[in-house]
């Protein structure tokens, strides 16, 4: 019956988006909810939406995770999330 702690599952999340090369996280928002992991924000391609939540599957303590990222290419929007 052991639970990990929302705020160790979020440090993880963010470690293995920071770290992961294909991936600009920049824009990228993270928040955890009894081990539902949730993103928002904007990535570049579909690619790199689909490559975030692929990642984090397999994580100890995910439960679920909720992708709504928005595929905005850099290019053509320079503002922030």
């Amino acid at each position: 019956g052991y639970k990990r702690k929302d705020e160790r599952i979020y440090e993880d999340v963010c470690e293995l988006l920071m770290r992961h090369r294909a991936i600009d996280a920049t824009h990228i928002a993270v928040a955890v909810h009894e081990g539902v992991v949730n993103l928002s924000g904007r990535v570049e391609s579909r690619r790199m939406k689909k490559l975030a939540e692929r990642i984090l599957e397999d994580l100890p303590g995910v439960t679920d995770i909720e992708n709504e990222l928005n595929v905005i290419p850099y290019d053509h929007d320079p503002r922030g999330p």
